[in-house]
């Protein structure tokens, strides 16, 4: 799933949540978990989702471990609402 985390970055705190929010749809819409025989079968499921960031190329490459963080908290997040969901 790629993410463009630096606009919303750079478009303010509604954005950003906005972009959470949409996350958390997208996860939503995916069966997580492990496949068994017969779920492969009837309901498959996906094992890992990777997500990315946009636009990475226009930050310098010191800054792209702060871009992963800022993502991965977002991921999280996204992950636990989906959970309560």
């Amino acid at each position: 799933v790629l993410v463009d985390a630096l606009s919303a970055l750079n478009s303010g705190p509604s954005a950003v949540r906005d972009l959470e929010t949409a996350m958390t749809d997208v996860m939503t819409a995916f069966r997580a978990g492990r496949s068994t025989l017969l779920s492969q079968i009837f309901r498959p499921r996906i094992d890992r989702i990777l997500f990315a960031a946009t636009k990475a190329d226009h930050l310098h490459h010191a800054s792209h471990d702060r871009l992963e963080a800022i993502l991965r908290l977002l991921v999280e997040r996204a992950i636990a609402r989906a959970e309560n969901v």
